[in-house]
Formats: C-alpha cells, sequence, structure tokens
C-alpha cells in the first residue's frame, strides 16, 4: 500500500534493525535524530513510496523516484525545515562540536564522490528495506517489481540505485540490474560499519 505519515516512525525503526544506527552512534538522542535524517531524506526524494505491513507493523518499504510526478511532502522537505534539522543537531548535548563537523563532512564526502561516479537522476531506489526475518519471501522483489512496472508505465527507460558492496548483491542480480560503478562512502561506513564501498547499479527497461 502508499506510505502514509503515520508509517514513518516504523520505517525508522525497520532501518534501526538493520543497520543498528542505535549501535554506531551514541548517544541515544544523536542515533534517534541521524535515523530520523537518513529515512526523512529518502522519503522527500521521493514521488514513489510503498510500505508492506504486517499486525499494523512495517516489514518493508520502497521509497523512489522516477517521472515527473510531485515529490512527498514531508516534515524535511524545504529549505527551512532542514534548517531546523541542522539546528538539532549542534543543540543536541554530549556530542562535541568537533564531532557534529565531521558527520556533516562525511555527508558532503559522500555526495561529491557519489557525483563524481554518477550524477542522482530522477529515476532512483533511495531506500530500500525488509525486515530480515522476512527475507527469502518474496516482498522486497514484490515491492521493486512494482517500482519497476511503474517505471515501465512512465516510459523511463533505466532506473539507478546505490548500496554498500556487503549489501544484497545477488539479490539486485536476480532483477536483471547491473554493477556499472563504485565509490567511497565514509558515511556508509560510519552508519553501516562496513569497508564503506558502495556500488552503483543500473537496470535497462524500455529497450
Amino acid at each position: 500500500r502508499d506510505f502514509k505519515d503515520a508509517d514513518f516512525k516504523g520505517c525508522t525503526q525497520l532501518v534501526n534493525l538493520v543497520w543498528h544506527f542505535d549501535t554506531h552512534f551514541s548517544p541515544q538522542n544523536l542515533s534517534e535524530l541521524f535515523l530520523d535524517i537518513y529515512t526523512g531524506s529518502s522519503v522527500v526524494a521521493s514521488n514513489f513510496l510503498k510500505v508492506i505491513e504486517k499486525n499494523k507493523e512495517v516489514i518493508g518499504f520502497i521509497f523512489a523516484c522516477a517521472g515527473n510526478k510531485p515529490l512527498y511532502k514531508h516534515q524535511f522537505s524545504g529549505f527551512s525545515e532542514q534548517m531546523k534539522v541542522l539546528i538539532k543537531l549542534f543543540s543536541l548535548k554530549r556530542v562535541s562540536l568537533k564531532r557534529k563537523f565531521y558527520y556533516l563532512k562525511i555527508i558532503s564526502i559522500h555526495e561529491a564522490n557519489r557525483s563524481k561516479a554518477a550524477p542522482r537522476t530522477k529515476h532512483e531506489v533511495n531506500l530500500f528495506v525488509v525486515h530480515p526475518n522476512c527475507q527469502g519471501r518474496g516482498l522486497g522483489k514484490a515491492l521493486m517489481m512494482e517500482f519497476i512496472a511503474f517505471c515501465r508505465n512512465q516510459k523511463i527507460n533505466q532506473i539507478l540505485l546505490e548500496s554498500d558492496s556487503e549489501s544484497n548483491m545477488a539479490f539486485y542480480e536476480r532483477l536483471g540490474f547491473e554493477v556499472f560503478g563504485d565509490f567511497y562512502s565514509p558515511l556508509l561506513k560510519e552508519f553501516s560499519g562496513t569497508t564503506g564501498k558502495t556500488y552503483l547499479y543500473k537496470l535497462d527497461i524500455n529497450t
């Protein structure tokens, strides 16, 4: 079904379950803020947002963008809201100023390295997560195939996504995605505990 604002908390909880923000970032208010930023920034960059729910719990979702449909409006939309997030970051207690600037720096490096490898497009998967206990049941494939069908209907020829090199390669390849580039992300290394090597995938459709 379509994502709604009431799903946001469940989506952040799922992101934390998969990438363990509460382990990689402390104190707790820092990890909670980064969870909100990471998930929320993907929400507002997307116009295709679907969730899978079981017993009123979000167990999978995809946030993606394709075509000219307006982007989703959320609490992180707009410059003023982004400034509020920055103010909240610099207002956090028990986190040094040096550490706060470090986080801003690695976000900037991630975006710069990504742009060098491949500029962002209007047709991209921004965030895609399935509960670990529910993987292997076809839920992730169902979410991704629905987005692919949406793109086909929009006459879009190619979809991009990025993922750390340790995650989901076999899954994406089974769907027809192929790696066409990579870049180093200190941001992914920080919050996922991986090497930071990030793969760029593409899927050609309507060809």
